[in-house]
């Protein structure tokens, strides 16, 4: 790679933009081998062309999709498609050390070839089936042609981007385009906790409470334009104990309010941030004198307190050596009162949303939380295709945490790793947790996500140790920042090195290799130590400058992939099996969860290996040999859906069809998707004898409703007061089946 150096271009920019300490010791910063686009991407195409195995038309199917400056590197980006359509996920990135050498390549790609057989279903088509398979009143639905890969073949189809209300949510819905079938639903699960349905109608009442008037500055203000905010919020600001809520206002700090487009329209829309996006519902009036002096309780002090806060974020990403990670007017509803003890990004719409708070602080109060939300969006512009659920989607929430958490550290006093302690009453998550991979993975993102946020705050102590600080050094203080701007600027860089379905160890390796081209490797042993410590040790993020084969499995194994939504995922009991025709075991059910009263979180998600399993015999799925996830609802009240059922025979991936599944509530008959290979959804009729069981017992029903799609049907028996005792699927909910009756 040395003699692929850069040597100019027209559109020279120099790769030393970071500011301070957080870039690289490399001299005097202007030796440094930089060049134009062009010349980029002739030196990644020449590394793809000598140094590669890809089969010639794996090659003729990648197109250079853009190239991004990161610091001290450059990352080129290419796109895989076959008659002009990309191919679902696939994909390779190039990356370029400053000096011009190919530090590596991720990659996503596929040797799948197109299978012969035409589009079968339209665009408005596939929208409907895919608007039936989300829950919430859809708000908007962008349709985009793809290819799947589906058992080692590529199956056109469409990827349906859906945004709802009612619940608010952000959705992707792949649907295949002979069969005319959902093939996955993927969700966005970036809130800062998880969802919690059903709480909006009985707390918006006190919107009208949190939105009083102000009567007067509620702090000391600099010039105008200027806000009251917390920083990062009342408890830290009182030096981590706030013993009564009331005197919170005691403990705001008047601010500069920087880049407003019109500091005298008294709207709090600027560079970076805008407090009035379309649509929200919750406005406030123009403060044209610039001076924004309300403090909580007061109207408009979230918006104030959030355009502050996402204004000093984005700041501090420009300050590191990153300009054009989102560099925009980002949009933010500062109070959404349909979002309760919550605040989510959607992809979808691009923008955050801030919730109320049941207990009267609303979310736009807490720093924490706004970053948290921030740093999704952060990340989401980086890399759009990341699979929320598993690994990845820990790692989406926990990169929220970490940027939160670097983000405001001078500002953190007394517990500085405990994060919404002001809204929650107790830290619903830690920075310094001491989980290990994958021991103390449970498939729950924000919980899982504290694995890697407790091996990088391990990783930052031992910087600090270096130096002979401690983590209480920081309070309050510029003491830290030195070190603390070395570890987000690794973290922000490791961004560009993410591609679909990756592991946490995988995940680990990018901030390694971020950590190598933005400091030269100066911290690799000490990360290195610490990420092993975590179990993150030891995985490659990319293929290295050698060279070698792009084209990997998409999971090297044999197991399942499984993403549920539940309003309360304690109630589930979820179990695989492999099955026969009949529905007779082939091997042991295996026990995925159990229910569990103390586990409130809303879903389960991630890949389950299963090659040490004896149901490893039973793969790839055929109609003797079905794979069959199991959910059954065992109490009252919370509702669910299995999004997602994927089985890897080690190479390929075999999707369930006719998803989602609506999980029949306090029903021991329990749910299932079954991945059958044929690529249908499956003949339901047998579910009743999974385990064994014999008899038949026939029932004639007739049902009149115009839309059968939207149905689930069962057959059961109660007792008395009307308990189930048991049900037989009759016929399970698919969107795609419009016939009536």
């Amino acid at each position: 790679g040395g003699d692929n150096a850069f040597t100019g271009g027209d559109d020279d920019t120099s790769a030393d933009t970071a500011g301070g300490s957080a870039t690289a010791d490399t001299g005097d910063g202007g030796d440094d081998a930089v060049a134009g686009d062009d010349e980029r991407i002739a030196v990644a195409d020449e590394w793809i062309r000598t140094s590669s195995d890809l089969a010639p038309e794996v090659l003729e199917s990648l197109e250079v999709d853009g190239v991004e400056l990161v610091g001290r590197a450059a990352h080129v980006r290419y796109v895989q498609r076959y008659e002009g359509v990309p191919v679902d996920g696939a994909g390779l990135v190039v990356h370029l050390l400053a000096s011009g050498e190919v530090q590596g390549v991720s990659s996503s790609l596929t040797d799948a070839a197109p299978m012969g057989d035409p589009m079968a279903i339209t665009e408005d088509a596939a929208r409907e089936v895919a608007e039936k398979a989300v829950e919430g009143t859809v708000t908007s639905a962008e349709v985009s042609e793809i290819w799947i890969d589906s058992a080692g073949m590529l199956v056109p189809g469409w990827r349906v981007e859906i945004a709802t209300s009612d619940p608010l949510g952000s959705w992707a819905v792949v649907v295949d385009g002979i069969a005319s079938t959902v093939v996955r639903v993927e969700r966005d699960q970036l809130g800062r906790t998880p969802a919690q349905p059903g709480l909006s109608s009985r707390v918006t009442g006190r919107v009208a409470k949190a939105i009083v008037q102000a009567g007067g500055d509620r702090c000391d203000l600099p010039e105008a334009p200027s806000a009251c905010v917390f920083r990062p919020d009342p408890i830290y600001a009182a030096g981590g104990v706030l013993d009564d809520p009331g005197r919170a206002n005691e403990f705001l700090t008047g601010v500069p309010l920087q880049g407003l487009i019109d500091p005298s329209s008294g709207v709090l829309v600027g560079e970076f941030a805008d407090l009035d996006p379309d649509g929200a519902p919750v406005t406030f009036d123009p403060e044209p004198d610039g001076v924004w002096g309300g403090g909580r309780g007061d109207r408009g002090f979230e918006a104030q307190n959030v355009y502050y806060w996402i204004d000093y974020a984005q700041r501090t990403v420009q300050r590191l050596g990153f300009p054009d990670m989102l560099n925009r007017p980002f949009p933010v509803v500062a109070v959404d009162p349909s979002t309760v003890d919550n605040a989510f990004y959607t992809s979808a719409e691009q923008r955050i949303y801030m919730g109320i708070g049941s207990n009267g602080i609303n979310e736009g109060e807490d720093a924490s939380g706004i970053l948290h939300e921030y740093g999704h969006a952060l990340l989401d512009s980086v890399n759009n295709d990341l699979l929320v659920g598993g690994d990845v989607g820990a790692y989406h929430e926990g990169f929220g945490d970490i940027f939160a958490f670097f983000t405001s550290l001078e500002f953190r006093t007394g517990d500085a790793p405990c994060f919404f302690s002001w809204t929650d009453d107790v830290c619903l998550r830690r920075m310094d947790e001491t989980k290990i991979y994958p021991d103390d993975v449970v498939r729950a993102v924000h919980d899982d996500g504290e694995i890697f946020t407790g091996a990088l705050y391990a990783f930052f102590v031992a910087l600090l140790d270096q130096a002979g600080l401690t983590p209480d050094a920081c309070e309050g203080t510029d003491a830290c920042n030195e070190i603390r701007d070395r570890v987000l600027t690794t973290a922000l860089a490791a961004n560009y090195y993410l591609t679909p379905r990756m592991t946490m160890p995988e995940i680990a390796g990018a901030y390694l290799a971020a950590n190598e081209a933005q400091f030269a490797a100066a911290d690799d042993a000490l990360m290195r130590e610490v990420f092993a410590s975590r179990g993150l040790g030891g995985v490659d993020a990319m293929t290295d400058a050698g060279g070698g084969d792009l084209v990997t499995p998409t999971v090297e194994g044999i197991g399942v992939d499984i993403d549920i939504a539940h309003t309360y995922r304690g109630d589930l009991s979820v179990t695989v099996r492999v099955v026969d025709a009949d529905f007779v075991d082939l091997c042991e059910p295996v026990v995925v969860f159990e229910p569990d009263p103390d586990d409130g979180e809303d879903g389960l998600s991630g890949f389950i290996d299963l090659a040490a399993d004896p149901c490893a015999a039973f793969v790839p799925p055929g109609p003797d040999q079905r794979w069959v996830l199991a959910v059954e609802d065992t109490l009252a009240d919370d509702e669910g859906s299995i999004l997602a059922f994927d089985v890897f025979d080690g190479e390929n991936r075999h999707s369930a069809a006719g998803l989602p599944v609506a999980i029949a509530d306090a029903d021991p008959a329990g749910s299932v998707a079954v991945v059958d290979a044929s690529g249908d959804a499956a003949d339901m009729d047998g579910t009743e004898v999974i385990g064994g069981g014999g008899g038949t017992i026939d029932a004639e029903i007739q049902i009149d409703h115009p839309y059968q799609g939207d149905l689930t049907v069962r057959a059961g028996v109660a007792d008395a007061d009307d308990a189930i005792i048991c049900t037989v699927p009759i016929l399970e909910a698919d969107p795609s089946d419009s016939t009536a009756g």
